[in-house]
């Protein structure tokens, strides 16, 4: 209606029902308002499906928001989806891409506040459905860490940080391995100038098969 402020389309059916539009042309719907809600999809008791159900490569649904932000947000209790993103074919990926820009930021953080309860900041379930072939590896989280040549001699780029905070009475620990394994830390691949440095400046280097350097102050 133009110039109009509301316009409702009340179908007035009394039993529940399925109200369908079809077109073999391309549906568009467009607003030119200028507010936070210039565009509105609401249910008001039931949920919302969005399919691309016979769609090919390249034929995706796309959320775009150029200049604003895109937030997702859920309100249920569920342990294990409350939001759930799922790739189901076996060579498909969840690929989250923080942009090609050098970053000046965080390019993924995660904010958790815990209330007296056993919490995992990040949970991951890896199981190995089909039994493994020789050299066949499988890592739980890989980290791929690339610096430059010209990189300045005095800058750190560290594959993992963990930063504590001993203000609680219990105890707080760096690295807690539990369960079984048949090695727990394996530097064997690891080109590595220093292997172990402690905080009191003692640091351990295997510098040959037969040589164990352990080296504090001047004295090795």
């Amino acid at each position: 209606v133009e110039g109009g402020l509301t316009l409702n389309l009340d179908l007035g059916e009394t039993i529940a029902a399925t109200i369908t539009g079809t077109t073999a042309s391309n549906l568009e719907w467009e607003s030119s308002a200028n507010t936070a809600d210039a565009l509105k999809l609401e249910s008001t008791a039931g949920g919302i499906d969005i399919f691309a159900s016979a769609a090919a490569d390249g034929e995706d649904i796309d959320i775009t928001a150029t200049g604003s932000s895109v937030f997702i947000t859920s309100t249920q209790a569920a342990v294990n989806d409350a939001i759930k993103l799922v790739a189901s074919d076996a060579g498909s990926t969840i690929f989250v891409d923080a942009g090609t820009t050098d970053k000046t930021a965080d390019a993924m953080r995660m904010d958790v506040d815990v209330n007296s309860a056993s919490v995992d900041g990040i949970y991951m379930d890896l199981d190995v459905g089909t039994a493994l072939s020789v050299a066949e590896t499988v890592n739980a989280i890989n980290i791929d860490l690339t610096g430059l040549a010209g990189d300045d001699a005095g800058s750190f780029l560290n594959g993992m940080t963990m930063t504590g905070d001993v203000a609680s009475p219990g105890t707080v620990t760096a690295l807690y391995l539990a369960g079984a394994f048949d090695t727990g830390l394996d530097l064997s691949n690891a080109a590595t100038t220093v292997d172990l440095r402690l905080d009191d400046g003692l640091t351990m280097s295997q510098t040959s098969d037969a040589d164990l350097d352990i080296v504090e102050g001047g004295l090795t």
